[in-house]
């Protein structure tokens, strides 16, 4: 039996759940509270698998939905509303809300939001139980504890490559990056397509694209809670290196289904169930890039020793403080460093107030051949200089020291200083 625990101050709504739920074979009413604390007192007597929680009669009901799902694991949250809205949902997706049904619900649609969820968190729940009871021994020997489907959150870093200008090299570095993590630290690693309009990881990869982030969106339509972990998996497309991609859509059409919402529970899900997250941008400023860069651990910008993308990285830094982004998010990193034109590093570094945090060597040959082949030139070239500068960049966004620095040199005013003033 499916045991449910509804939490609302309306006794008429309380009476719906029972009703709803006295007509099913496979559930039954553990019993009602008004607020949510009184709710999480009884959570320990009555022992329900699932907790119908309302968010429009107590403010602090988010915050009781975080502390039920932290403090008994074995529980799930379905939050109910008045309320519709993108922002009332969003919040319950943070409060860790696993459904979300808008009041008045159909019997019907309460019992399936019920069972859907029951069987969802099955892996969960035999997790929790695992903790709590001894393994059982048979002949001396202790058998192992089931597997849970679903591990817990790993609450993983996102680092966001973002270009002022195209042409800089964004998708290069951050496929190459996503690989380079992979191969140094063997944690999950995940590279999301966020280029929604015209991604090319999946070319830069020699993907084939059968499934992308369209295919999320039946599921994220019909379930308000997060996203379920296998679902994702399988539309994910493994890489040879390890690499888990989530692609654009295949056609520009398509990239306009996907709205800052969906990105916004993907990159929960896949902060969730990722070590590190790499997202692959386009220059825009709209809801859905906004929402990647609001949600990175560190944005990286690449950039180039030109007038054109010297000049934009100028302007995308005036944006992200005024987005009132620390300092040590943003990273400037300057691709085909050696490829200098007659414009010296230290002067872009000081119009630009900010230092870059790694340089990669130009090797037009080698990306080109990479590009081409569809294999990072990481993977095929390991020791080649570009290969060890985005090893470098990979060791600075997870914290580890870069090597030695060249010493500084004199700055000279030029070109820059007259431009820029």
């Amino acid at each position: 039996m499916i045991r449910v625990l509804v939490v609302d101050a309306t006794a008429e709504v309380q009476e719906h759940v029972a009703a709803a739920l006295a007509a099913q074979p496979d559930a039954e009413l553990a019993g009602a509270a008004t607020t949510g604390q009184h709710a999480i007192e009884l959570i320990s007597v009555l022992h329900p698998d699932i907790v119908l929680l309302s968010m429009d009669d107590d403010a602090t009901h988010a915050a009781a939905a975080e502390t039920i799902t932290t403090r008994f694991p074995s529980v799930s949250v379905i939050m109910t509303s008045r309320d519709g809205e993108t922002a009332q949902l969003r919040r319950a997706m943070l409060a860790g809300a696993r459904h979300f049904l808008v009041k008045p619900f159909a019997p019907d649609e309460l019992i399936d939001g019920v069972r859907s969820v029951y069987r969802l968190d099955e892996g969960r729940r035999a997790a929790a139980a695992t903790q709590l009871a001894p393994a059982p021994v048979t002949a001396g020997i202790m058998s192992p504890p089931p597997r849970a489907a679903t591990g817990p959150a790993r609450e993983g870093k996102i680092f966001t490559f973002y270009s002022a200008k195209g042409g800089a090299g964004s998708t290069t570095l951050a496929c190459n990056t996503a690989v380079a993590l992979k191969r140094a630290t063997n944690k999950e690693v995940a590279l999301f397509d966020c280029g929604l309009l015209f991604g090319d990881v999946g070319v830069v990869l020699n993907l084939n694209p059968r499934s992308t982030i369209v295919d999320l969106l039946p599921q994220m339509e019909s379930n308000p809670g997060p996203l379920d972990p296998e679902f994702l998996s399988q539309v994910m497309i493994p890489h040879a290196s390890g690499v888990k991609v989530l692609l654009a859509p295949s056609s520009p059409e398509k990239a306009e289904l996907v709205t800052a919402e969906h990105v916004q529970r993907v990159l929960v899900a896949l902060r969730d169930q990722f070590d590190y997250v790499v997202i692959d941008t386009w220059p825009t400023f709209e809801e859905r890039i906004l929402n990647v860069l609001d949600a990175a651990d560190k944005v990286v910008v690449p950039t180039t020793l030109e007038m054109p993308a010297i000049k934009n990285s100028k302007l995308l830094l005036d944006v992200t403080s005024a987005l009132a982004y620390s300092p040590d998010k943003v990273l400037m990193v300057l691709n085909r460093a050696d490829s200098r034109g007659g414009i010296r590093i230290q002067d872009v570094e000081q119009i630009l107030q900010k230092q870059f945090a790694a340089e990669v060597v130009s090797d037009g040959r080698l990306t080109t051949l990479s590009l081409n082949e569809g294999v990072p030139f990481v993977m095929t070239h390991p020791d080649a200089p570009i290969s060890k500068d985005i090893m470098r960049l990979a060791s600075t966004l997870v914290g580890a020291p870069l090597g030695a620095t060249e010493e500084a040199k004199p700055k000279r005013a030029g070109l820059l200083r007259t431009v820029f003033g």
